[in-house]
């Protein structure tokens, strides 16, 4: 089964996309880097990319939207269960 995106790790991207101005990965990911473990890295830097590619924004209102979007288009479908964010401290 494919991880998903944490409410958490969603958190960290908003202020990195606040912080560094921008959406393009190239920009925000140096700002994340010692937040995520590789593979929460490769799922974040997959939604950057798509976001960027398909000239998408968010902010704290849609991001969850947003990355709905994301994986329903196919780009990070997670294999069973349902799409609920989960929280890392489970």
């Amino acid at each position: 089964m494919k991880k998903m995106i944490t409410k958490e790790e969603l958190i960290l991207v908003l202020k990195a996309v606040k912080q560094t101005g921008s959406y393009d990965p190239k920009e925000t990911m140096p700002a994340l880097i010692e937040d995520l473990t590789f593979e929460s890295y490769d799922l974040v830097k997959g939604f950057l990319v798509w976001v960027n590619k398909n000239d998408k924004r968010f902010g704290y209102g849609n991001v969850v939207e947003v990355y709905f979007e994301y994986l329903e288009n196919g780009q990070g479908k997670a294999k069973g269960g349902n799409n609920s964010l989960t929280s890392s401290k489970q």
